[in-house]
């Protein structure tokens, strides 16, 4: 039996072309995770979808269906006091803020599986939206908690806290060696100088969320490049090169 779902709380993560008049959707919805519904002719030109299936923007969706694939059957946009309080991005983003909720978007896209929801994810999103929309806080560090945050839901979390061969906590003074799939190890155990080394301090600093100096902002956005390359399976992000397109040194560089 087909099973409707009605005016589930959801954000647009991408869309893509459908036979000659429908869309493929990818969404993010509050209670049932990433799914994809086909919105069936809406890429006509008279079609009220169309003008609402836009991306980070929240919605009200609506569909049916028992199997993977589910018919977008109503869309809504989201009443406004939601929209006054600021409790969800709305305002349009341009420049850096749209190409950082763009890769925000690709991350989800390529990382989380079908029909598996996360209240904490969804959570994550909607709280990198609004900073990216209400705040002036840099946008390195909206980032860099975002990738942690979906890391570590996803079941690939970073001990920021301890040395993964002896157990010790990390120190400040030490330098410190990623490997992936184990975690932080003492630079003296390798020899390997291709690896990019980590100050305890930098790792301490990614822990309690203070990126205000450089160096931690720098050793962040290593890190996550590194824990992100092998999820990612070789993909390319379209919003890496929109942004390296406008400033080639970009805090999101090329994996």
């Amino acid at each position: 039996m087909s099973t409707r779902i009605d005016l589930q709380l959801s954000y647009i993560l991408h869309t893509r072309a459908y036979r000659d008049t429908s869309l493929l959707v990818d969404v993010l919805t509050k209670d049932y995770g990433k799914i994809t519904v086909i919105a069936k002719g809406a890429r006509k030109s008279k079609s009220s979808q169309r003008y609402l299936l836009q991306p980070f923007s929240p919605v009200l969706l609506s569909w049916q269906g028992k199997s993977s694939l589910k018919t977008l059957v109503g869309i809504e946009s989201v009443a406004s006091e939601h929209i006054a309080t600021g409790s969800l991005g709305t305002t349009p983003l341009q420049g850096k803020k749209l190409y950082s909720a763009m890769y925000a978007n690709e991350l989800l896209t390529f990382l989380l599986q079908q029909d598996d929801p996360s209240d904490h994810i969804f959570q994550c999103y909607q709280y990198l939206l609004k900073q990216l929309c209400f705040s002036d806080r840099d946008i390195e560090c909206c980032l860099r908690e975002f990738e942690f945050s979906l890391l570590s839901e996803l079941g690939y979390g970073i001990n920021f806290d301890y040395e993964a061969n002896s157990g010790s906590p990390i120190e400040a003074i030490n330098n410190y060696i990623f490997v992936q799939n184990h975690g932080f190890v003492l630079a003296d155990d390798y020899m390997d100088i291709r690896d990019p080394l980590f100050m305890g301090k930098a790792i301490l600093n990614i822990r309690d969320g203070l990126y205000e100096d450089k160096e931690t902002r720098q050793a962040a956005k290593i890190l996550s490049r590194i824990t992100l390359r092998p999820h990612l399976k070789g993909r390319q992000l379209k919003s890496r090169e929109l942004f390296l397109a406008i400033k080639p040194e970009s805090f999101i560089n090329k994996s």
